[in-house]
């Protein structure tokens, strides 16, 4: 990367934590919680220029292999917390969500950071509208998640009731569930354009629909079994896990076709 690219990724990622940290120290001192705001915003302005460079240098959108998907998951998750946080209401979102965004970029350190054009496979329009959905689903329900895992420990976040946290957690649950809805159609139907077939039964596409099958028994729950509280809570934990395969288990497993950490092949 250029000078430039590592200035901004190096800013965004110390933003970040330096957000986290306030995160931590705001529970003892309440008069810190502006400042990591004012942080979250500074790191979604940083995250975009950083991005919109990789994107101007490599000449597509920032989604092609484990550092740019982790970073770009990173800032919408941060500028997420920025835009939510115009609202008092839910001026906190940014200590939910910016421990996510700490642990992707520590993730994503670990592999190849060079942006690289897509492959010919990639190059379409088709692939920005599912990864589009893609980050939709995942910034909704990791925050889902965060509101479960603070209400489990007793804490009830944005100073809200019972009754409040409740409903913006369903509203979270069902933006969520709708992007991955359309994140698994869309993909589905791109697969069809490559393969001639709407489904194949490989590792991520499996454990989208585990997901996918998991969010729709808890909004199922919610509306028709009246599933609320802690069950509703440790509902959502349960699902996390195939959450977060559905998004990074390639990164590790690379015997499937959306493995896009490709090595470069440099001329000699």
């Amino acid at each position: 990367m250029s000078l430039f690219a590592w200035s901004m990724y190096g800013i965004f990622f110390g933003s970040v934590a330096i957000a986290v940290g306030v995160s931590l120290l705001s529970v003892m001192w309440k008069r810190l919680e502006p400042i990591g705001y004012v942080v979250a915003c500074v790191a979604a302005v940083v995250g975009f220029l950083g991005l919109a460079q990789r994107w101007y240098v490599s000449g597509h959108a920032p989604i092609f292999g484990t550092f740019e998907n982790t970073y770009t998951s990173a800032w919408a998750l941060m500028a997420t917390a920025a835009v939510l946080g115009i609202r008092p209401r839910y001026r906190g979102a940014w200590r939910l969500l910016s421990p996510w965004a700490l642990i992707l970029m520590l993730w994503g350190t670990r592999y190849r950071t060079e942006p690289t054009p897509l492959t010919i496979s990639e190059q379409s329009l088709w692939v920005d509208v599912h990864v589009m959905f893609a980050w939709i689903c995942f910034v909704a329900l990791l925050l889902l998640t965060s509101v479960s895992i603070m209400r489990l420990r007793g804490r009830i976040p944005f100073g809200m009731s019972e009754r409040e946290s409740e409903e913006s957690q369903f509203k979270f649950l069902l933006v969520g569930f709708v992007a991955l809805t359309l994140m698994l159609a869309t993909g589905s139907w791109y697969s069809y354009l490559l393969f001639g077939t709407f489904w194949q039964w490989e590792i991520v596409e499996t454990m989208c629909l585990v997901a996918w099958l998991g969010y729709a028994m808890i909004v199922h729950g919610r509306l028709f079994s009246g599933l609320g509280g802690r069950k509703f809570d440790w509902a959502v934990l349960a699902v996390l896990p195939a959450l977060l395969l559905t998004f990074f288990v390639w990164s590790v497993y690379p015997n499937t076709f959306h493995y896009f950490d490709i090595p470069l092949v440099r001329p000699y």
